[in-house]
């Protein structure tokens, strides 16, 4: 016959245990926050650098022939020059 014999408390986390959980949590949420949320914004505002700097080159090459508002086609309704 055998008698088992089991402790009816339950182990409890140290503090330090506790307190270690908790910073693991917090730095999972600011991982994946920065990646998630901040990464994509970094990203689009890298490829409007990126373009507005080809844009400005491009322009500077080809030389400005006409500002806007000059020629015939200025006005209401002219469109996009």
């Amino acid at each position: 016959m055998t008698v088992q014999v089991t402790n009816s408390q339950r182990k409890r986390k140290s503090v330090g245990s506790a307190w270690l959980g908790v910073l693991t949590t917090l730095l999972i949420f600011v991982a994946s926050f920065a990646f998630f949320l901040i990464a994509p914004i970094a990203m689009l505002l890298g490829a409007l650098l990126v373009h507005t700097l080809i844009m400005a080159r491009s322009k500077a090459r080809s030389g400005r022939t006409s500002t806007a508002g000059s020629g015939v086609g200025a006005g209401f309704g002219a469109g996009a020059q």
